[in-house]
């Protein structure tokens, strides 16, 4: 089992640092959009959130990222509106009075 990460470590590695250091900075913030989608992905499963909470989280993640990426001037209003729209979802996305 150690044998098979050392491997995996010494392969992948290179290919990483070189796909972070020589490639124009747009593939380096796809990267992190991938990583960051996943990391999202895991924490909803973790805390067994499904259905448009999920899906909702998911894209308002991605908008944040992608907005203070590419329109820093904008992105304070872009917060703001993230943050209303998760607050809509979670109050009209549960009928049952428990989950309040």
């Amino acid at each position: 089992m150690h044998l098979k990460r050392l491997i995996v470590a010494v392969i992948l590695l290179p290919f990483l640092y070189l796909y972070i250091m020589k490639l124009p900075p747009v593939y380096f913030f796809g990267l992190i959009l991938f990583i960051s989608t996943l990391s999202l992905w895991e924490f909803y499963s973790m805390y067994k959130l499904d259905g448009i909470m999920k899906v909702s989280g998911l894209c308002l993640g991605l908008l944040i990222q992608i907005t203070f990426y590419a329109f820093r001037e904008n992105f304070s209003t872009t917060l703001i509106l993230v943050v209303l729209s998760l607050f809509i979802v979670r109050l009209f996305g549960k009928k049952d009075p428990s989950h309040s």
